[in-house]
């Protein structure tokens, strides 16, 4: 996931006549979020969705297991609503996890489809509004690869091997909060 060193430049994202959102991607940057997206559709792969044995299910998307995922970034994404009732948090799983895999699906794909090779994107607001929860996935995947929580203090040495990866977090939170700030009325 690292981009070789190179310090990522995206412009902010900006809010245009018509209701438009744009922004500049540089290669490294185009080629990250790229591969990015691509492995958030492959961890999604693995969560056991709509497309199970059941065909019933499968139409009405509901997952045919309702175990909670052993990865922790899927943990994350698809986090346990009842901590304190397994069965009930067992049945929210079943009901809700094939439902918000495919929208978390539609992000991903979203961004795999929406730079251009000249690096110019151009959203419409929904658009946009994908790359929003697509950018977010990106972030907890890192962050929780990281160990990152909400109180978290960190100082990294520039020799850390983890240091490409934090600077990744940190350019997607920053191209997520300008895009999220344009999206604001």
């Amino acid at each position: 996931m690292g981009n070789g060193g190179e310090a990522l430049m995206a412009t902010a994202f900006t809010r245009s006549r018509g209701d438009m959102f744009t922004c500049r991607l540089e290669p490294s940057e185009i080629e990250l979020l790229n591969s990015l997206a691509d492995q958030v559709l492959q961890l999604l792969g693995e969560v056991v969705g709509a497309s199970g044995a059941d065909p019933l299910n499968a139409l009405v998307e509901i997952a045919d297991s309702s175990q909670m995922p052993q990865d922790l970034v899927l943990q994350r994404w698809f986090p346990d609503a009842y901590r304190d009732d397994p069965e009930a948090g067992s049945d929210f799983r079943r009901y809700t996890s094939a439902d918000l895999a495919r929208h978390k699906r539609a992000a991903a794909s979203e961004i795999l489809q929406g730079i251009p090779t000249d690096g110019v994107v151009r959203l419409t607001r929904a658009q946009a509004q994908l790359w929003g929860i697509g950018l977010n996935d990106m972030r907890l995947a890192i962050g929780t690869r990281l160990e990152l929580d909400d109180t978290s203090q960190r100082q990294v040495h520039p020799d850390d091997p983890e240091a490409a990866m934090y600077g990744v977090y940190d350019w997607l939170t920053w191209l997520q909060e300008s895009l999220v700030q344009c999206l604001l009325p």
